[in-house]
Protein backbone atom coordinates (compact mmCIF):
# COMPACT_ATOMS: atom_id res chain seq x y z
CA UNK A 1 0.00 0.00 0.00
CA UNK A 2 1.17 3.48 -0.69
CA UNK A 3 1.23 6.47 0.82
CA UNK A 4 -2.13 7.38 -0.97
CA UNK A 5 -3.67 3.82 -0.43
CA UNK A 6 -7.39 3.19 0.26
CA UNK A 7 -7.30 0.08 2.65
CA UNK A 8 -10.68 -0.18 0.18
CA UNK A 9 -8.64 -1.05 -2.17
CA UNK A 10 -8.08 -4.40 -0.56
CA UNK A 11 -11.42 -6.14 -1.83
CA UNK A 12 -9.84 -10.12 -0.11
CA UNK A 13 -10.64 -10.95 3.45
CA UNK A 14 -7.39 -11.38 5.36
CA UNK A 15 -8.54 -14.99 5.92
CA UNK A 16 -8.23 -15.24 2.43
CA UNK A 17 -4.65 -13.30 1.69
CA UNK A 18 -3.76 -15.29 4.40
CA UNK A 19 -4.15 -18.43 2.93
CA UNK A 20 -2.93 -17.16 -0.31
CA UNK A 21 0.26 -16.23 1.66
CA UNK A 22 -0.21 -12.37 0.60
CA UNK A 23 1.08 -9.90 3.19
CA UNK A 24 -0.21 -6.90 3.25
CA UNK A 25 2.51 -3.86 3.83
CA UNK A 26 2.26 -0.55 4.27
CA UNK A 27 5.25 1.52 2.39
CA UNK A 28 6.59 5.23 1.69
CA UNK A 29 6.23 5.44 -2.27
CA UNK A 30 3.66 6.77 -4.12
CA UNK A 31 0.28 5.81 -5.52
CA UNK A 32 -2.09 3.24 -4.27
CA UNK A 33 -2.56 -0.82 -3.52
CA UNK A 34 -0.20 -2.87 -5.79
CA UNK A 35 0.77 -5.97 -5.69
CA UNK A 36 4.19 -8.09 -6.14
CA UNK A 37 5.05 -11.83 -6.36
CA UNK A 38 8.35 -13.93 -8.08
CA UNK A 39 8.10 -13.67 -11.73
CA UNK A 40 7.72 -9.48 -11.91
CA UNK A 41 10.76 -7.41 -12.26
CA UNK A 42 10.88 -5.00 -9.50
CA UNK A 43 13.38 -1.81 -10.74
CA UNK A 44 13.55 0.62 -7.98
CA UNK A 45 15.57 3.26 -9.21
CA UNK A 46 17.80 5.67 -7.49
CA UNK A 47 18.00 8.67 -8.88
CA UNK A 48 19.75 12.14 -8.10
CA UNK A 49 17.46 14.32 -10.26
CA UNK A 50 19.99 17.29 -8.95
CA UNK A 51 22.23 15.84 -12.02
CA UNK A 52 18.93 15.79 -14.32
CA UNK A 53 15.84 18.03 -14.56
CA UNK A 54 14.25 18.60 -11.87
CA UNK A 55 10.77 17.78 -12.94
CA UNK A 56 8.98 14.90 -11.44
CA UNK A 57 6.58 14.51 -14.34
CA UNK A 58 9.23 14.38 -17.00
CA UNK A 59 10.60 11.61 -14.71
CA UNK A 60 7.39 9.41 -15.19
CA UNK A 61 7.22 10.34 -18.11
CA UNK A 62 10.75 8.80 -18.93
CA UNK A 63 10.54 5.46 -17.05
CA UNK A 64 6.99 4.71 -18.81
CA UNK A 65 9.22 5.97 -21.93
CA UNK A 66 11.97 3.29 -21.50
CA UNK A 67 9.10 0.53 -20.93
CA UNK A 68 7.32 1.66 -23.43
CA UNK A 69 10.67 1.50 -26.40
CA UNK A 70 11.71 -1.67 -24.79
CA UNK A 71 8.35 -3.90 -25.12
CA UNK A 72 8.21 -2.82 -28.50
CA UNK A 73 11.59 -3.66 -30.00
CA UNK A 74 12.41 -6.34 -27.68
CA UNK A 75 8.87 -8.51 -27.71
CA UNK A 76 7.19 -6.42 -29.86
CA UNK A 77 3.89 -5.58 -27.73
CA UNK A 78 2.56 -2.24 -28.61
CA UNK A 79 1.86 -0.36 -25.64
CA UNK A 80 1.00 3.12 -24.50
CA UNK A 81 0.27 5.34 -21.88
CA UNK A 82 -3.29 6.05 -20.86
CA UNK A 83 -4.15 10.14 -20.12
CA UNK A 84 -4.69 11.03 -16.24
CA UNK A 85 -3.46 7.17 -15.25
CA UNK A 86 0.36 6.47 -14.53
CA UNK A 87 2.14 3.00 -15.97
CA UNK A 88 2.82 1.52 -19.28
CA UNK A 89 -0.51 -0.13 -20.68
CA UNK A 90 -1.36 -2.56 -23.43
CA UNK A 91 -5.17 -1.24 -24.54
CA UNK A 92 -6.93 -1.31 -21.33
CA UNK A 93 -4.39 -3.46 -19.56
CA UNK A 94 -1.69 -2.69 -17.32
CA UNK A 95 1.35 -4.45 -17.83
CA UNK A 96 3.61 -2.26 -16.00
CA UNK A 97 3.32 -0.12 -12.63
CA UNK A 98 5.17 2.93 -11.25
CA UNK A 99 5.36 4.06 -7.35
CA UNK A 100 7.81 7.25 -6.59
CA UNK A 101 9.20 8.60 -3.82
CA UNK A 102 11.69 11.84 -3.95
CA UNK A 103 13.41 13.10 -1.01
CA UNK A 104 15.69 16.35 -1.90
CA UNK A 105 15.35 15.51 -5.47
CA UNK A 106 16.81 11.72 -4.95
CA UNK A 107 14.68 9.64 -6.18
CA UNK A 108 13.26 5.73 -4.21
CA UNK A 109 11.43 2.91 -5.78
CA UNK A 110 9.96 2.71 -9.47
CA UNK A 111 8.37 0.55 -11.43
CA UNK A 112 6.83 -3.29 -11.53
CA UNK A 113 6.77 -4.36 -14.84
CA UNK A 114 4.86 -7.84 -15.08
CA UNK A 115 7.22 -10.55 -16.83
CA UNK A 116 5.96 -14.06 -16.40
CA UNK A 117 3.97 -13.24 -12.84
CA UNK A 118 1.19 -14.98 -11.72
CA UNK A 119 -1.37 -12.49 -12.06
CA UNK A 120 -4.02 -14.14 -10.04
CA UNK A 121 -3.47 -11.60 -6.99
CA UNK A 122 -4.42 -9.03 -8.62
CA UNK A 123 -8.26 -10.29 -8.05
CA UNK A 124 -7.81 -9.74 -4.49
CA UNK A 125 -7.51 -5.87 -5.16
CA UNK A 126 -8.43 -2.82 -6.84
CA UNK A 127 -4.84 -2.35 -8.83
CA UNK A 128 -4.03 1.51 -8.26
CA UNK A 129 -7.19 2.10 -7.42
CA UNK A 130 -8.71 1.85 -11.01
CA UNK A 131 -11.38 -0.55 -11.05
CA UNK A 132 -12.01 -0.86 -15.00
CA UNK A 133 -8.95 -1.88 -15.99
CA UNK A 134 -7.01 -5.34 -15.94
CA UNK A 135 -3.35 -6.35 -15.66
CA UNK A 136 -1.55 -8.35 -17.59
CA UNK A 137 2.17 -9.56 -18.20
CA UNK A 138 4.88 -9.95 -21.47
CA UNK A 139 4.15 -13.67 -21.11
CA UNK A 140 0.05 -13.40 -21.20
CA UNK A 141 0.50 -11.66 -24.80
CA UNK A 142 3.40 -13.10 -26.29
CA UNK A 143 2.69 -16.55 -25.30
CA UNK A 144 6.48 -17.48 -24.67
CA UNK A 145 8.56 -18.04 -22.15
CA UNK A 146 10.60 -15.09 -21.04
CA UNK A 147 14.23 -14.81 -20.50
CA UNK A 148 14.20 -12.78 -17.39
CA UNK A 149 18.26 -12.57 -17.28
CA UNK A 150 17.92 -11.04 -21.30
CA UNK A 151 14.74 -8.77 -19.81
CA UNK A 152 17.29 -7.12 -16.91
CA UNK A 153 19.42 -6.42 -19.79
CA UNK A 154 17.28 -4.46 -22.09
CA UNK A 155 15.50 -2.88 -19.11
CA UNK A 156 19.09 -2.00 -18.17
CA UNK A 157 19.80 -0.66 -21.64
CA UNK A 158 16.66 1.35 -22.53
CA UNK A 159 16.96 2.74 -19.26
CA UNK A 160 20.43 3.76 -19.26
CA UNK A 161 19.90 5.23 -23.19
CA UNK A 162 16.54 7.16 -22.10
CA UNK A 163 18.17 9.01 -19.22
CA UNK A 164 21.55 9.44 -21.01
CA UNK A 165 23.66 7.46 -18.86
CA UNK A 166 24.55 5.46 -21.89
CA UNK A 167 26.26 7.23 -25.16
CA UNK A 168 26.52 5.78 -28.34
Amino acid sequence: MGTSADRANIIASPKKLSSKNIEVINTNRGGDVTFHNPGQIIGYLIIDLRNHEQDVKLLVWKIENFIIRMLLKEYGIKSSRIEGLRGVWVDNSKIAALGISIRRWITMHGFALNADNDLEGFNYIIPCGIKDKKVTSIKSITKKPIDKIKLKKNIAFYFTEEFGYFKK
